[in-house]
């Protein structure tokens, strides 16, 4: 009689014979087919709804439970494809993710339904990231952090803050304007007078752009050699100034005059003729001339 009742369980709900073994759906499923009790479709459905196993599952949980108990096959099928998509999300983020780690995320995902490049697969491979760095889409965001930061608004960036900015950039959570909002503030705090040009667009590199040729010039340096941020070429961006009783950046002029004072300009073209001139106007004053 037992065998009866499952076979015909078996074909009248063939999506949930899988069930038999759960106390509340079992006996759901076996009063369905008892003639003597049996439910409409409508009140079948209501009283499935109102079990544990329904309740504490998610849509795409349950389609899930369904698919791998009903037909292992597909259901192997189309965990191996979302496993490969889940495996190029985490080499795309340069997360050099584990076979464990791949299989454990893949199946959590596949199972709530997480579109394998969507947020949540991100967010895990993020958290992944600091134990399997490589090169991707977290590092590239990162690198890009740091470059605009102290390249573009000299605002030293350690690596926790930018690989941070890597991974929002890289999730799609922020973008680098968002970031260069950011850094737009840091900036008119430590260069209060640039605020102007600052907010009219301007970054620190741009403003200081013909200061750093200058010196360049001046040592004959490519401009990408000169570090306004550190050493004495820090001055140009602020200088006391007696005068005015305050600090300010210096002038291209004074940076000319700054750079002349570093003893690498007397073997630079201007400093040899400089020197030829001086000595040329000393033997002039000891009534000598140069041969």
């Amino acid at each position: 009689m037992a065998d009866s009742v499952d076979q015909q369980i078996r074909e009248q709900f063939p999506s949930m014979a899988w069930l038999l073994s759960d106390p509340e759906i079992g006996k759901l499923l076996r009063d369905a087919v008892n003639p003597d009790i049996g439910f409409s479709p409508q009140a079948f459905e209501a009283k499935v709804k109102g079990t544990t196993w329904y309740r504490t599952r998610n849509q795409a949980q349950r389609d899930w439970d369904i698919l791998r108990h009903t037909d292992r096959r597909t259901a192997q099928q189309r965990l191996a494809q979302y496993t490969e998509s889940v495996r190029r999300t985490a080499f795309k983020m340069g997360v050099n993710i584990t076979p464990a780690e791949l299989k454990w995320i893949s199946a959590a995902g596949i199972q709530n339904g997480w579109d394998p490049a969507g947020n949540e697969i991100m967010a895990g491979m993020t958290k992944l990231y600091s134990k399997h760095p490589m090169a991707g889409a977290i590092q590239t965001g990162s690198n890009r952090a740091i470059a605009i930061s102290q390249g573009e608004y000299f605002i030293p960036m350690s690596k926790k803050d930018a690989d941070r900015w890597g991974m929002w950039i890289a999730q799609g959570m922020k973008t680098e304007q968002d970031l260069a909002e950011a850094l737009k503030k840091h900036a008119i705090s430590k260069f209060p007078y640039l605020k102007e040009q600052i907010m009219a667009g301007e970054t620190p590199n741009s403003i200081f752009a013909p200061h750093k040729q200058a010196i360049a010039a001046t040592l004959d340096l490519s401009p990408g050699e000169v570090n306004l941020m550190n050493g004495k070429w820090s001055k140009v961006l602020s200088t006391y100034d007696g005068n005015l009783g305050r600090t300010r950046p210096m002038t291209v002029y004074e940076a000319e005059v700054l750079a002349r004072q570093d003893e690498r300009y007397w073997d630079t073209k201007g400093g040899k003729e400089q020197q030829a001139s001086t000595a040329n106007r000393l033997l002039s004053v000891f009534g000598k001339r140069s041969m």
